[in-house]
């Protein structure tokens, strides 16, 4: 079996593309500072292969970092 160069750059531009691609939901939650970044990871890390859990996490880490309460002291 012979790898030509072609190949080689597919592979490498594919994971420059790819990889954060994957790790994006995780990188918001950091960059945002969300109270679960750990849990949004972790979730990232075991689903974001079947694309819904990818979708899931993306949403998530843009989810609302406070819950507003409608009663606020005067």
């Amino acid at each position: 079996m012979e790898i030509n160069i072609l190949q080689i750059l597919i592979l490498f531009f594919g994971f420059i593309i790819i990889g954060p691609t994957f790790l994006m939901p995780t990188i918001i939650a950091i960059i945002r500072n969300h109270p679960k970044k750990l849990y949004i990871a972790l979730f990232n890390a075991m689903f974001a292969w079947t694309g819904i859990g990818w979708a899931i996490a993306l949403v998530w880490s843009y989810s609302s970092k406070k819950i507003s309460s409608k009663h606020e002291p005067n």
